[in-house]
């Protein structure tokens, strides 16, 4: 017997509610609807409910849909895509040069300081670029360009 595959979508829509009744008094009140929204687009997302463009073969009557997707950076199919594409840019205009790639993390109880003031995760992470410039051209004794690609992740604590 085959196991059916689950999707995110699956466990959404299985979890999402119980989810919302146990931990929604821990989310800002600010950030509700925008979570609300994003999950809501994630469910609808590839979904023929919510349209679909129909293209027909003119020779042969050959039709095919293709389903409207929710274009949302928090659903696991659009997500995935935007990244995708998203690193594939930055390859292209990457300079074939030596590059370093670190892991910065914030301390768990710095955490939900930043969950609560976003806003703040830019300055953040300039300061970071900031901190890697200054200390690459001190310890190599002169002015170097550095450059950085800074990608913040809001989700999961321990990098697994």
């Amino acid at each position: 017997m085959m196991k059916e595959k689950i999707t995110v979508k699956d466990i959404l829509k299985d979890n999402y509610n119980d989810f919302k009744n146990k931990y929604w008094n821990k989310v800002p009140k600010d950030m509700r609807k925008y979570i609300d929204a994003a999950v809501s687009k994630a469910l609808k997302c590839s979904d023929i409910e919510y349209g679909f463009a129909e293209y027909k073969c003119e020779t042969c009557g050959e039709s095919t849909k293709v389903l409207f997707t929710c274009k949302s950076k928090f659903c696991n199919i659009c997500g995935r895509l935007y990244t995708m594409k998203w690193a594939e840019k930055q390859r292209q205009t990457m300079l074939r040069v030596v590059h370093r790639y670190s892991v910065v993390t914030s301390p768990k109880e710095l955490r939900k300081y930043f969950y609560s003031k976003r806003e703040l995760l830019k300055e953040l992470q300039d300061g970071v670029n900031e901190v890697i410039k200054y200390w690459y051209n001190k310890k190599k004794g002169s002015s170097y360009e550095v450059g950085a690609i800074a990608v913040i992740y809001t989700f999961g604590g321990d990098l697994k």
